[in-house]
């Protein structure tokens, strides 16, 4: 929390439609939240590892995200590997006469990647060959070797890897 010298530990998650931290409060179990404008990192102990969130507040994008976003960082320098976690809003369509018969309204869950170059700006990355190639265009060879991915799951391993050998 902005302005704590030190970690408040609290049963938490974070909201990414209303971007803020949900948590229940210790001695009345009720439920607040609090706006990422507020928040500096998040850490959820997990039983493979710890999840580090921050927020984008003060980061430098080559195409700045909506407001001030929590992103989880994937890999630290010197390449930080970031994802910011969204959801999009989608309207059921089930009256016109070739839609998608969507019942209900939905929300589905889009990542969004960026890798920081040398310079500091984080640039936007697809999964996928052509998008990292772009960016490390001397890393070509490396690169289509090694990043062989079916899901996003696993790319997501495939480039910590990768970025972990430049």
């Amino acid at each position: 929390v902005t302005g704590q010298k030190e970690y408040i530990t609290l049963k938490s998650d974070i909201d990414v439609m209303s971007n803020a931290l949900v948590f229940i409060q210790a001695g009345s179990g009720d439920l607040m939240e609090i706006s990422a404008d507020h928040i500096q990192e998040v850490i959820f102990k997990k039983e493979g590892g710890d999840l580090f969130f921050r927020t984008t507040r003060g980061l430098v994008f080559e195409k700045a995200p909506e407001g001030n976003k929590f992103y989880e960082v994937l890999k630290e320098e010197p390449y930080s590997f970031i994802r910011i976690p969204e959801k999009k809003f989608v309207e059921a369509d089930y009256q016109s006469l070739y839609s998608p018969d969507r019942r209900y309204d939905e929300l589905k869950d889009i990542n969004k990647y960026y890798i920081s170059g040398s310079d500091g700006v984080f640039y936007r990355v697809q999964l996928n060959v052509k998008s990292l190639v772009k960016m490390f265009p001397d890393k070509k060879e490396l690169i289509r070797k090694e990043l062989v991915a079916r899901d996003e799951a696993e790319a997501e391993l495939q480039v910590i890897k990768l970025l972990n050998k430049f």
